[in-house]
């Protein structure tokens, strides 16, 4: 067993209180910036209309409550297929790769 002296458990005991403390800001944070990029009617009505023309329908045809229509709007990533049929779709729109 070993025995902890006092200046070890305190200096221990505020390290665990200090990373406490940044978690806590650093979700705090999160959860501001989550507030501040909720998506507007607008972005929505695009991202559907965007999700239409590269894959032909939106993704939440199928969906039959509110939140499993809502949650196409909270994928941040496509699976594979959908990736590359987006950069194949951008290839054939930008084929003298000028970024315009």
């Amino acid at each position: 067993r070993t025995t902890l002296g006092v200046k070890t458990t305190f200096s221990f005991r505020n390290s665990v209180l200090e990373t406490r403390k940044k978690m806590s800001m650093i979700v705090g944070l999160a959860q501001a910036q989550a507030q501040q990029n909720a998506l507007t009617p607008q972005r929505k009505e695009a991202c559907q209309m965007l999700r239409f023309f590269v894959f032909g329908a939106v993704g939440n045809e199928n969906a039959k409550t509110a939140e499993e229509k809502e949650a196409i709007f909270e994928q941040r990533l496509g699976e594979r297929w959908q990736v590359q049929l987006l950069y194949n779709l951008l290839e054939k729109l930008d084929s003298d790769h000028s970024g315009r």
